[in-house]
């Protein structure tokens, strides 16, 4: 159980801040998330004898820079775009911000192992109970399309297996596959840095990766079978064994789903969900090379409408948060903090956090999720001021 009242907040902030979930369209608002910011001020107070504020160290503070950087060139990029500023995006930014600046110091206080661990048990134990019910009792839960109104999208096609019947994508807690995959993954990656401390952990673990390849996204399979060789190379031992029993179980039902989405599919004529990348990297090369001004700003972030820019038919993220940084915030400054997170993560030798960065950007996660400032703080994170961190190898 959680051992004192911080760590129960701070378990309690993760895991709502995953929760996205459960957004009301109607009234433009993920309510979990938001509660998790106004607790990250609660936490705050719970260390007020520690003189938290005056001991920020620079590396704690990247995080907020990083979201500083990219509103300020928003802001050229409205006046030289001559948009409209968006006032739920100035919001959006207004919230971030604030979460990036009081998060970080928070982290070396706080048991990572445990509040981690919990918030993966959370959501792979309701994904299973998903997966129980769909396959052998023929249920259908639905929590998020129960709240929400608006239901998961999962159906795969008209994909079918003997003795199974028509398959049933699961996502969790989430609104779909791929968005429970980009949310877990870098979760799993990260509990990398505590695998060794007990088998519990490593359970932990391939439970979290056998969630991911059972989701049959190609989010999921890709990142699953990234940290799955993570774990072969570089803790070796026994964890080949289990390692390549769980991903040989989950490719007997993902692998031949996968084939039909991208070969079958595409000899019928059916979209793949490669068609709307493909156009998002032509409409990002035409934008970006029309001129210097683009090339450097962007569309910028506070209008969210960007039809009169570019023709996109899809969102923005669901290309990967990379592209979408490149045409949001523009190529130079996205380059910029990709080299340098890169370079920091390799000159600190924190490979765990390298590869948990790679994820991260890979993934189809917003920076308007209070989320993505999390797993950033994490990825900066100096291990050594924290008494509760644990790692052998990293």
């Amino acid at each position: 159980m959680i051992p004192s009242k911080s760590h129960f907040f701070f378990f309690i902030i993760v895991l709502f801040s995953t929760l996205q979930g459960f957004y009301f369209h109607s009234l433009g608002v993920a309510p979990f998330t938001l509660l998790s910011v106004l607790m990250v001020f609660v936490t705050f107070s719970l260390f007020k004898s520690y003189d938290v504020i005056s001991n920020i160290s620079i590396n704690e503070l990247f995080v907020f820079l990083f979201y500083s950087l990219i509103f300020f060139f928003s802001v050229i990029a409205v006046l030289y775009h001559g948009d409209e500023p968006d006032l739920k995006r100035i919001l959006a930014f207004f919230v971030v911000l604030i979460f990036s600046f009081l998060l970080p110091p928070l982290l070396k206080f706080i048991d990572l192992e445990l509040v981690l661990k919990f918030t993966l048990i959370f959501h792979f134990s309701y994904f299973y109970l998903q997966f129980i019910l769909y396959y052998i009792f023929g249920l259908d839960l639905d929590i998020v399309g129960f709240f929400t109104g608006i239901s998961q999208k999962g159906w795969g096609g008209s994909f079918y297996i003997e003795g199974i019947g028509h398959i049933r994508r699961l996502g969790g807690l989430f609104n779909e596959p791929g968005t429970y995959s980009t949310f877990i993954a870098p979760l799993t990656a990260f509990f990398l840095n505590f695998y060794t401390k007990s088998s519990s952990n490593k359970i932990v673990v391939y439970l979290s990766l056998l969630s991911l390849f059972l989701t049959l996204s190609t989010f999921g399979f890709l990142f699953a079978v990234f940290i799955s060789i993570f774990i072969v190379v570089f803790f070796k031992g026994k964890e080949i064994f289990f390692v390549t029993f769980v991903v040989s179980l989950s490719f007997i039902l993902t692998v031949p789903y996968l084939i039909y989405r991208f070969f079958v599919r595409r000899e019928d004529g059916l979209d793949t969900g490669l068609g709307f990348r493909e156009v998002f990297l032509k409409e990002l090369y035409v934008f970006t090379s029309d001129s210097i001004y683009n090339f450097l700003l962007g569309t910028g972030m506070l209008q969210p409408d960007l039809t009169d820019k570019v023709n996109l038919i899809a969102s923005v993220n669901d290309s990967s948060l990379l592209l979408a940084l490149m045409l949001n915030s523009g190529v130079f400054l996205t380059s910029f903090f990709f080299i340098f997170v890169i370079l920091y993560t390799i000159l600190k030798k924190d490979l765990i956090s390298l590869l948990v960065f790679f994820i991260l950007f890979a993934s189809k996660v917003s920076i308007f999720y209070v989320f993505f400032p999390l797993i950033l703080s994490l990825i900066f994170f100096d291990k050594r001021k924290s008494s509760f961190f644990y790692n052998k190898r990293f």
